[in-house]
């Protein structure tokens, strides 16, 4: 599946002045701002570090949807399996 996304890793960047909070790509020598999160402080961290790891989450579902319609009758590979644990544990904050 090809999609037209900045393509990650995105990281959560400096909060701004008006309180939001920044998703960057971190690629560039002066980090490219992807989206401004903004809203109740009690849900920006959470949102923003949800988004962040939108393209990790996206990249370890494709994986494994791959492995699916292939229509494999072995278990995925750790590596699919560990990646998307490290996508699930970055969108919760755990990474």
């Amino acid at each position: 599946m090809k999609t037209s996304h900045t393509p990650g890793p995105w990281a959560i960047g400096r909060s701004t002045k008006h309180g939001e909070v920044r998703i960057e790509d971190p690629s560039y020598s002066m980090p490219r701002t992807i989206a401004y999160v903004e809203g109740d402080s009690g849900n920006l961290e959470a949102n923003a570090r949800l988004i962040s790891a939108a393209p990790d989450l996206l990249d370890a579902a494709t994986s494994l949807m791959a492995w699916f319609d292939a229509g494999r009758s072995i278990a995925p590979t750790w590596v699919e399996v560990d990646n998307l644990r490290a996508a699930i544990a970055k969108a919760m904050g755990k990474a």
